[in-house]
């Protein structure tokens, strides 16, 4: 009995000092808005005192015999995975054949004129483009730019210059 009356008393406490925080936090909030202040910034603070807080899950990847958790680690599987189903070993010889000969038919683009677009890009080119990235949602392949982020060296050379 006595350790359910210290437990209620604690988790009441509880509640009063994480009731005060959430207003004194909410206070020093709006006290800060100002015109250059982002709506996501106010809305993700709206959304937080309401109790809506964005749901935040470790990624975790598991294969046949391990269990990855952290970006690099999981980044690395991936390349090597990508990297072994993309090589030729895994292609049949019916595209292997369609594969040598389109290889062999020249790409006719006749323009005189200079497309940024159209050239090679460098890795320094995609470093940079994946810190401007912002974290949005992942496409259909589940990869995110924090993944990408991570990629080794070795895995980006790889994922990216085939």
């Amino acid at each position: 009995m006595e350790n359910l009356l210290a437990f209620k008393k604690a988790k009441a406490n509880a509640r009063r000092v994480r009731r005060r925080s959430q207003r004194q936090s909410w206070i020093r909030h709006v006290s800060s808005l100002t015109s250059s202040t982002s709506s996501k910034q106010s809305w993700k603070k709206v959304k937080a005192a309401n109790g809506m807080y964005r749901e935040f899950s470790f990624p975790i990847l598991q294969t046949s015999n391990s269990i990855f958790s952290s970006p690099v680690e999981i980044s690395n599987i991936l390349s090597e995975t990508f990297k072994s189903i993309s090589s030729t070993v895994s292609y049949n010889s019916r595209f292997l054949e369609i594969k040598r000969r389109a290889e062999r038919t020249p790409i006719n683009f006749p323009t005189r004129s200079f497309f940024p677009y159209n050239c090679d890009f460098t890795m320094t080119e995609l470093k940079k483009a994946l810190l401007q990235a912002h974290n949005t949602s992942p496409g259909p392949d589940g990869i995110t730019y924090t993944m990408l982020r991570h990629l080794s060296p070795n895995s980006n050379q790889h994922s990216f210059f085939i």
